[in-house]
């Protein structure tokens, strides 16, 4: 009768770093109570993480001592078993597109479906429901591939869900290097995708960092008539001076980690 282990160790070989409670309970002469009890013991010796309930990830040896995978390795085949379409977003995919400066210590995914966060393995989910809407690229890892925003995309969500990237400080610090491989006419598709509130502070940091091509792409996209906005919508300070060019009250002073 093959082990568990002995399972895990031939999918190693075979370059699988991912497999199910499913997959373990097809194996021949195994019961359900001694194969959960297998699972266990093996969870205790950190040769396997659970990123999901019925998902396993194996641990390879050069990093046993912490027993946490990077997320890359299985984040693909853990998206496809939650049935959630996803991709790599914001401060992590700005960093797999040259921006690390600011790079965030939590592995970012946005997904169409509500996934709780995992702190063990330093995974942080945010929903989006056009998640299908956005544009991926697909990005050799480890093991595999996993979608990433695309350079435009991130840009775009840094500044949407900027709460959760380090405040508008660290954003304008992450578009300064991300600018340099943006598109201005990728920018443009992506206007009708995203609120506009977002396309307008979007365009404000923009022109703030002195990126002011990609901006007059942008601008050009948006609609003539746009109503006032505020920088910070969550700040306490809501007074400001008014962007008349992009109809910004800014409520706070942008300053990058320069």
């Amino acid at each position: 009768m093959e082990s568990i282990s002995q399972y895990i160790d031939q999918l190693q070989k075979q370059g699988q770093y991912t497999f199910t409670l499913e997959d373990i309970f097809k194996l021949p002469h195994r019961s359900k109570q001694n194969t959960k009890i297998a699972l266990h013991r093996l969870l205790q010796k950190k040769r396997i993480i659970k990123p999901a309930q019925g998902f396993y990830a194996i641990v390879p040896i050069e990093y046993k001592s912490t027993g946490v995978v990077p997320p890359s390795w299985y984040i693909d085949p853990l998206m496809q078993y939650l049935n959630a379409p996803y991709y790599v977003g914001l401060l992590t995919a700005a960093s797999l597109h040259g921006a690390s400066h600011q790079a965030s210590m939590q592995f970012q995914v946005v997904s169409q479906k509500q996934i709780r966060a995992s702190k063990k393995l330093g995974i942080y989910y945010q929903i989006k429901k056009n998640t299908l809407d956005i544009p991926s690229i697909e990005k050799t890892t480890q093991t595999g591939t996993m979608l990433i925003s695309s350079p435009e995309a991130t840009a775009f969500d840094l500044v949407m869900y900027m709460e959760v990237c380090g405040h508008i400080h660290n954003v304008a610090t992450v578009l300064i290097e991300l600018a340099e491989v943006i598109r201005q006419d990728k920018v443009k598709d992506l206007v009708h995708v995203y609120p506009i509130t977002v396309c307008q502070r979007l365009g404000y940091i923009l022109d703030f960092i002195e990126e002011h091509s990609i901006a007059k792409a942008l601008y050009e996209a948006l609609p003539k008539k746009k109503n006032k906005t505020h920088l910070i919508p969550s700040h306490s300070q809501q007074d400001g001076e008014l962007d008349q060019k992009w109809r910004i009250i800014i409520n706070e002073r942008i300053d990058p980690d320069l």
